[in-house]
Formats: C-alpha cells, sequence, structure tokens
C-alpha cells in the first residue's frame, strides 16, 4: 500500500534517528516546481522558522499551540504580505521545505526539528560548515557523513540552507551532524580547523554553536542600541537649535506612506517652504520642520481640520477619532513590521559576519594551500 502523505512526512522525518530529530534523507521531489512568488514564501517563512531566528521570536512562540501556529498569523506579517497575500500559495509553498512542515488540511505550520536550545540531542550533535556547496542536497550530506564520520558513527546528517539571499535557500556547505554520543561529537569538535578539499573547517558542538549564536546577536543588539543613543542625541543636539514652534507632527499615518506623500500632501494647502521631513516609513507620526514658528502656524492654519496635526513645542489631544483608531489597528502590525525590519537587520549583520568569516577562511586556506 503506498504511504499517505503524512505517512511520508513521518517516514523522512525519522528515518536514520531514533528521536527523530536528525534528517539523514530527502523527501521525494514534487514534480511540479515551485514559482517565483512560492520560492520567496518558502524562504520568509522557513527563515521565521529557522535555528537563527525562530528561538528568539516571543511574538512568534506566544502564537504557537502544541508546536503549531495558524498559517494565518504568519501570513499576516507586513513582509509577506509583500510576496502573496494569499494563504493557499504559501501552503503550497511549504511542500517544498525540509524543516517546516505544514498541517494536512493546510492551515498550520510548525518546526519539523526541535531548536537548538531545546534539543535532547544537542550534546551528541555537532555544527559543521566550511563544506563546498552543493545543490544535490543528498550529495551534500553524504560527503559530510564520510567525513565527520572519522570521528565516530554518524547517525544523522541535516544540511542547512543559506536564507539570507533571495530566493536561493542554497545549501550552504554547513550541516548538523548527531552522533552515537556526546564524546564522538566533541571529539569531531577538536578538529576544529581542519582542511578538506582547501577548505578550512568550522566545527563546535551544538551547544556551543548555539552559545556563539547568542553572544554574536547580543554584539548586534547592543551595536543597534548604541546607534539609536546616537540618533537620539543628535536629533536632541538638533532640536535644541530648532526654535521651539516651527516643527508640526503627523499622526496616524498609514504603513505605506513616504516622505514624498507628505510633502504633496502639505503642498496642497500651502506653497510655503519645507525645511525638512523626519520620517521613517512604516512610522504612525512625521515631523516636518519650517523656517519660523510664524511659518509654522501659518500652514497650520492653512490646514485647518484636513490633517491631525500639532506643534512640537506643545502637544495637543488626537482630535480625530478615525486617526486614533487606525493607529489602535496598526499597532499590532506595526509591532511584528518592526520585528520583520529587525530580522532584515540581523540577516544583514549574519551577512555580513559571515563574509567576513568567508574572507579571513580564504586567506587561511591560502596559506593552508602554500
Amino acid at each position: 500500500r503506498p504511504l499517505s502523505s503524512t505517512e511520508q512526512r513521518r517516514f523522512w522525518a525519522t528515518e536514520g534517528s531514533d528521536s527523530g530529530s536528525h534528517r539523514t534523507m530527502a523527501p521525494p521531489e514534487d514534480p511540479r516546481p515551485l514559482s517565483s512568488t512560492e520560492k520567496l514564501a518558502l524562504r520568509q517563512v522557513e527563515y521565521y522558522f529557522s535555528d537563527e531566528s525562530y528561538p528568539f521570536d516571543e511574538y512568534i512562540k506566544s502564537k504557537v499551540e502544541e508546536g503549531w501556529i495558524k498559517l494565518s498569523e504568519i501570513a499576516s506579517f507586513p513582509k509577506m504580505k509583500t510576496i502573496t497575500e494569499d494563504h493557499g500559495v504559501i501552503a503550497s509553498a511549504m511542500r517544498g521545505s525540509d524543516t517546516v512542515e505544514v498541517s494536512d488540511d493546510g492551515l498550520k505550520l510548525k518546526r519539523k526539528f526541535p531548536t537548538p536550545d531545546a534539543d535532547p540531542d544537542a550534546p551528541r550533535t555537532a555544527y559543521a560548515c566550511g563544506f563546498q556547496r552543493d545543490a544535490d542536497k543528498e550529495k551534500l550530506e553524504g560527503v559530510i557523513k564520510d567525513w565527520m564520520g572519522k570521528h565516530g558513527t554518524v547517525q544523522g546528517v541535516r544540511a542547512l540552507r543559506d536564507l539570507t539571499k533571495g530566493e536561493d535557500r542554497e545549501l550552504d556547505g554547513s550541516a548538523f551532524v548527531a552522533f552515537s554520543s556526546e564524546g564522538e561529537a566533541a571529539k569531531a569538535a577538536a578538529a576544529n580547523g581542519a582542511v578538506f578539499k582547501g577548505r578550512k573547517l568550522t566545527i563546535y558542538t551544538m551547544p556551543d554553536w548555539f552559545a556563539r549564536l547568542l553572544k554574536k546577536r547580543d554584539a548586534i543588539k547592543k551595536k543597534k542600541e548604541d546607534t539609536e543613543t546616537r540618533k537620539k542625541e543628535r536629533k536632541s543636539s538638533v532640536a535644541a537649535k530648532i526654535p521651539p514652534g516651527s516643527v508640526l507632527s503627523f499622526a496616524g499615518l498609514r504603513d505605506d506612506t513616504t516622505r514624498e506623500a507628505i510633502r504633496e500632501a502639505i503642498k496642497a494647502h500651502t506653497d510655503l517652504p519645507i525645511k525638512w521631513i523626519d520620517y521613517e516609513k512604516g512610522q504612525p507620526e512625521a515631523f516636518v520642520r519650517f523656517e519660523s514658528p510664524d511659518v509654522a502656524k501659518t500652514v497650520l492654519d492653512a490646514l485647518g481640520d484636513t490633517l491631525d496635526v500639532n506643534t512640537l513645542d506643545k502637544k495637543q489631544k488626537h482630535q480625530d477619532d478615525a486617526a486614533g483608531d487606525t493607529t489602535k489597528k496598526n499597532a499590532t502590525s506595526e509591532k511584528r513590521n518592526n520585528k520583520d525590519q529587525e530580522d532584515d537587520d540581523d540577516k544583514k549583520d549574519q551577512d555580513d559576519d559571515d563574509k567576513k568569516d568567508d574572507d579571513k577562511k580564504d586567506n587561511d586556506d591560502e596559506k593552508a594551500d602554500d
């Protein structure tokens, strides 16, 4: 009797491992290739559930019930909406995932493997990277298994993907390798720095790898906080030199509002010049600087009740209830949008750090070859 789709997923997820936390073979390929939109959706969802993101995403984890999260919740994220709002497309895309499972009814998603910080097999698992990239997952896992097998009995290999670039999801030559014992994993980690086919390998135990990841994320977070502190200090310095009353704030803005749209909205009511607009897309409020308090007041009078505005030095309670309702409705979306932006920043920072590591590896490889 042919296996059902559920039985197939269970078989491929557990083959070669008693606990089911490591994959040794890939599931059969769907004969229909994914569309460009499906590939982008697949990459984005896999990033949300990835080892580098999911363990630290308190928002997503707060929505999980018995391991599953509603697909509609993921689809509601602003980042996903820029790719597709069709839940069917997202569910269809996830059939190509080797790390995220979609429920039979296509309404829920979950990780196929425990997170590194909660994996019962973590002590006997090693992280290895530096192997040659290869589009053939089974072939790459075989190469890694053969080399790592020098250090013990390999019970499973799970090749990892680069989720930082476009829709490719390229296998980047790294993997989690499960051994039969903690001692064998430690022995493999002791080979850190070994050279394989001219490429320097990086090998850690899974707990060590995760601790390093956590340390790197903390460093990135501190860097962002320091940057924001400097920005606020600069703004405070500039604000101290601005005549009180010469800046107007525009509240209740939509997520898709742009600086140019704000400028055009003002110009529709007055030709008085604007010195600058302080606004980042997706934020609910913008600040517009004018030449003097008198000019700002003239603009305010010209706008009347058309827009929700108030001077910086004298904040006024918003009178437009509709604008207030819109702000409330956008609160959750804004929170997730900010999270998406943090994810993008983390990916970029991670990519930059990886590039530095690759450059260092290349230099070390050249020395090794010499």
